[in-house]
């Protein structure tokens, strides 16, 4: 394999024991049972609800997919571990019937740049233009691509390498079952139930108020 010392250091872990003569440097690599593309999960956002991923982060060890955790970026490669327990994940990737919980989206970012040269626009209306080019009006969930810069809805985004790196790729097809959907409570999900709920006691307060000044109205008469 082509790991250089800089990865290994980087991915290791360094222990320190002492007794009364002598000092122990105890060194922890990882062992690596195969080299696989990395790649990273996005749900889509649908009825303002996304499939509840275990990890959004998987390994392409062709044919197969295997789902990932407790990764650690090293100089030129990343080391994770198989996570056995994202069984929504593994069945989504291998082309199985997958048995999956949905939750709220309030705390997706509706315009995410998730890597150089792409942005994710996560299910809203914007208006995008590239350059010298005419603007345009998008409505909907999309993955935008560009090598310059791009201006969405007034804010500009400067791709400083020129290149796109990553690719995307779309999911095999399959049959999902939802099992359940998870409420999560995010800040944007608690601000608007606070707003609503400020809305609710002005209106009860509203109400009250004119039927105290009708029942006042009925008195003298």
């Amino acid at each position: 394999t082509n790991i250089t010392i800089p990865n290994f250091q980087t991915a290791s872990k360094l222990r320190i024991l002492q007794d009364s003569d002598n000092i122990y440097f105890v060194v922890k690599y990882p062992k690596i049972s195969r080299i696989c593309e990395k790649i990273k999960l996005l749900p889509v956002i649908h009825s303002k609800k996304i499939i509840n991923l275990e990890t959004d982060i998987a390994a392409h060890c062709a044919p197969d997919y295997q789902p990932l955790t407790n990764c650690k970026n090293a100089a030129t490669l990343t080391f994770c571990q198989p996570l056995a327990s994202a069984l929504c994940v593994e069945q989504l990737l291998n082309h199985k019937s997958a048995q999956c919980k949905t939750t709220s989206a309030e705390h997706i970012a509706p315009i995410e740049e998730i890597a150089d040269g792409l942005i994710v626009v996560n299910d809203q209306c914007v208006e995008i233009s590239e350059g010298t080019r005419s603007s345009v009006t998008i409505k909907g969930t999309f993955l935008v691509m560009f090598e310059g810069n791009v201006t969405i809805n007034g804010t500009n985004h400067v791709n400083w390498k020129k290149v796109v790196k990553s690719h995307p790729e779309a999911p095999p097809s399959t049959i999902v079952k939802f099992t359940e959907h998870i409420k999560t409570l995010s800040l944007p999900y608690l601000e608007e139930v606070h707003v609503k709920n400020l809305k609710h006691i002005a209106s009860l307060q509203q109400e009250m108020a004119t039927k105290h000044l009708i029942s006042i109205g009925s008195l003298r008469l």
